[in-house]
């Protein structure tokens, strides 16, 4: 069963994802990736970009580093990226977790980078600062 706006925790050196009675376990220190992000063939500069700051991210917090690429192998599982999400408000996004997948469905491009920077800023604590904020 998919649930809307779950996020990810990348807590106590791991990061979980709630779905349902299983958890979506995106890295977990000390352990091989088991997840991979899907970016769209089509992906424009500023996805491709957010998911290796995404990857460089996870690796600081976890000494592990996703994979990316354009398809996964049969039951692999995977971080889907989907711009251009029509339900989705300008620069929005959604979350929906299977056990088997995240789907991240941004409005456009800069919502599929929000919702990538929405996950390590809420649960894996990366704080964005800025001197003009």
């Amino acid at each position: 069963m998919k649930k809307l706006f779950t996020l990810v925790a990348l807590a106590a050196l791991s990061s979980v994802l709630s779905a349902g009675a299983a958890d979506f376990i995106i890295a977990e220190r000390g352990k091989k990736p088991e997840v991979m992000i899907v970016v769209p063939a089509d992906a424009r500069p500023v996805v491709v970009s957010t998911v290796k700051d995404f990857v460089a991210h996870v690796v600081r917090m976890t000494g592990v580093k996703l994979k990316s690429g354009t398809e996964a192998k049969p039951g692999q599982r995977v971080i889907r990226l989907e711009s251009a999400a029509p339900e989705a408000v300008y620069d929005g996004f959604s979350y929906e977790v299977t056990d088997s997948e995240i789907l991240i469905k941004g409005a456009d491009d800069r919502g599929v980078a929000y919702a990538l920077y929405e996950l390590l800023e809420r649960f894996g604590g990366c704080g964005w600062y800025s001197k003009t904020f």
